[in-house]
């Protein structure tokens, strides 16, 4: 392996640069004498703003003609690669026979009895249907098919079969269900 070789250039600004320095050095002059004759400067204030424009220049000079150092590094190297060599080779291989041990699995089914679920004949509830219900709070009475009467509450509803016991009780029959089919 070899070590590598280091070399140092440097690299002077082209003509480019120096153009583009005496392009911005006139566009800073001719912005300070703009500057001059739109304000109206005393003699300190002028020095203060020349030496700005002055300092300006200067970093932006520096910036575009300034050589730089290159360094290069030119190295070689070289590698060797070993191929392993594989040669065959014949092992006689007795023969002996292979004996795997398995368990024995046996499947073994068992009977469980599970008690069965009967189910028993329910009682049938004996709810009278009433064909007319009142509310209470309303006064009113429908037919027990009529929507409005799903909308009584509970604690208000009275139930019964007969339109006469609503009327004897001051109840109005209602403008749905009774008075239309009449």
């Amino acid at each position: 392996m070899e070590a590598p070789k280091i070399s140092l250039r440097k690299e002077y600004p082209n003509s480019q640069s120096y153009t583009i320095t005496i392009l911005i050095g006139a566009i800073l002059t001719a912005l300070l004498a703009i500057i001059f004759l739109v304000f109206n400067f005393k003699l300190i204030q002028k020095a203060l703003v020349i030496s700005i424009f002055i300092e300006l220049f200067s970093i932006i000079s520096y910036s575009l003609l300034q050589t730089r150092t290159i360094k290069e590094i030119r190295s070689t190297t070289i590698k060797t690669v070993e191929k392993p060599i594989v040669k065959e080779v014949q092992v006689p291989v007795e023969t002996k026979p292979i004996i795997i041990e398995r368990p024995v699995i046996q499947k073994i089914i068992q009977e469980v009895e599970r008690p069965v679920y009967i189910q028993k004949e329910s009682k049938k509830l004996d709810i009278p249907k009433y064909e007319y219900v009142g509310s209470s709070e309303t006064k009113t009475f429908h037919k027990h098919s009529c929507r409005l009467s799903k909308l009584i509450k509970k604690k208000y509803k009275i139930s019964n079969n007969s339109d006469k016991f609503f009327k004897s009780h001051g109840f109005k029959a209602c403008k749905v269900c009774i008075k239309k089919k009449k």
